[in-house]
């Protein structure tokens, strides 16, 4: 099994630990941060969640929030049944029935063991891959049902027609509306950069701010333990995270109420979410030359600095400083209240304003 840590302390810089095995392609090692309290896992590959919830369900299963780029529901062990078992869905039902009574840390294990390369055409093939964790762990029942906050708004691909395999996916819900797209004008559709520009909004539109919790919560009954599951990828550019903590209390929220967190740092993919939005925004800078506009990233974006900026904002909600500052922004808005009510009318801007003045 592969090592766990635990030796860390959320007065720590809980990054600055963070070892490198957490960065390297396809490693599905666990590192385990104690913060306040709360579980924060952090691996490369998003397979090795699986046994993250594993540990933290301890065979209870509870719902998974998962935010991610990709909606990462392949059928269970769906890349094994294709190149071992040659598609023979039966088969593969066996195999997963009886894997789930006999769930040692030796079998999780071997899950991520490397296959004989002389029996399957993919390099480096593993038992379980990293787009089919949620829905082997739904059917292993290590978690009770899956809500999808994907980036994008393609449907989970169901690719099976055998019913044991088919129910799985009524326990996992894509949630819609994670972002939105306006009705263009018909003459900014005629420009050359018009695509583009679509996809270049659509990565700012994602976003973890009031609005987009709103519409993501409303449709998920939250439970009283729910694991929150990050993939580094859904951050479809840096200023997600880079930003004021209290501008996403919602989101602050969630952190504060999940049992635990876990958090894929899926390397390359985060890589690729550069490299598109620097092709796409150069692309649109060349077209209209007019705008003379410098990257946004040429300071720099990837799977690392993400880390940093979503571990300190976990930091800051756990260590109880976002609680105590919502706390003192209520307490802020009765003083201002209370000293506006029975004044006459004509006085209140000039309260107002003092009272700000105050708070500031």
């Amino acid at each position: 099994m592969p090592k766990i840590i635990e030796n860390l302390d959320c007065n720590d810089a809980i990054y600055s630990e963070v070892p490198e095995y957490c960065f390297e392609h396809r490693n599905t090692s666990l590192y385990k941060i104690d913060c306040s309290g709360k579980s924060i896992y952090v691996f490369e590959c998003h397979s090795a969640a699986l046994k993250a919830w594993k540990e933290i369900t301890s065979n209870h299963p509870i719902d998974v929030i998962t935010f991610d780029e990709h909606t990462d529901t392949h059928p269970p062990l769906w890349g094994y049944c294709v190149h071992a078992l040659k598609h023979d869905e039966d088969a593969l039902v066996r195999l997963l029935d009886a894997s789930r009574v006999n769930q040692t840390d030796n079998f999780i294990s071997g899950l991520y063991q490397k296959i004989d390369a002389h029996s399957t055409p993919y390099f480096d093939f593993r038992m379980l891959k990293h787009d089919e964790h949620i829905t082997t762990a739904v059917y292993w029942n290590i978690i009770r049902r899956a809500y999808i906050c994907a980036s994008r708004s393609s449907r989970p691909e169901i690719l099976v027609s055998n019913v044991d395999l088919l129910n799985v996916y009524n326990n996992i819900i894509q949630v819609k509306d994670v972002f939105t797209v306006p009705n263009y004008p018909e003459v900014f559709r005629k420009c050359d950069f018009f695509e583009d520009f679509v996809e270049l909004h659509r990565k700012m539109s994602v976003n973890l701010d009031d609005e987009t919790i709103n519409r993501i919560t409303r449709q998920i009954p939250l439970s009283d333990d729910f694991i929150l599951d990050i993939d580094l990828d859904y951050f479809q550019t840096p200023f997600i995270l880079d930003r004021p903590f209290d501008s996403m209390p919602l989101f602050c929220r969630l952190i504060q109420k999940a049992k635990a967190i876990t958090i894929a740092t899926e390397t390359e993919c985060v890589q690729e979410q550069v490299d598109k939005y620097s092709s796409i925004y150069n692309r649109i800078n060349e077209t209209c030359m007019s705008l003379s506009c410098k990257n946004p990233l040429r300071k720099g974006w990837d799977s690392r600095k993400l880390l940093q900026y979503l571990l300190e904002l976990i930091e800051y909600v756990l260590s109880g400083q976002w609680e105590k500052e919502c706390k003192q922004e209520e307490i802020n808005k009765t003083i201002r209240r209370r000293m506006l009510e029975g004044i006459d009318e004509s006085a209140k801007p000039l309260i107002s304003a003092a009272s700000k003045v105050m708070q500031t």
